[in-house]
């Protein structure tokens, strides 16, 4: 498989003039990255609301429209029904004492989303009625 991942390696150098990398599990790929952009989605919304709890700064004119290319962006990537329990997982996830509130699923469960993984599996693979 290496060489032949070589082989392919060289013949789109040839063809587009520089190296190209395969992946050989796009899945996991996209897992990964999916993973890596919610956890800096979080860590960015946690950084907003610090800076306005120690110096009172409301960051929301700066970075407002910022949020809103981004929610239409995870919209047209993931769709409709998606985007909204990402941004559900974003901003609505937690009770003011910081426990984890559940999702309600489709099927009437509830689903207990800690992590961008457990928000991706949901995502992936949610239960249909």
């Amino acid at each position: 498989m290496k060489e032949e991942n070589e082989n392919l390696n060289e013949l789109f150098k040839l063809i587009l003039g520089t190296d190209v990398k395969i992946k050989d599990n796009i899945d996991a790929s996209e897992e990964m990255v999916f993973q890596s952009f919610i956890n800096r989605l979080e860590n960015s919304i946690k950084l907003e609301e610090e800076t306005f709890e120690l110096s009172g700064i409301d960051l929301t004119r700066i970075t407002g429209e910022l949020w809103f290319v981004l929610e239409g962006m995870i919209k047209m990537l993931y769709g409709e029904e998606a985007s909204s329990i990402i941004q559900w997982y974003l901003w609505e996830r937690f009770n003011p004492d910081g426990s984890i509130i559940s999702l309600e699923g489709t099927d009437g469960k509830d689903y207990k989303l800690e992590n961008p993984k457990d928000l991706w599996s949901y995502i992936k693979y949610k239960p249909n009625k």
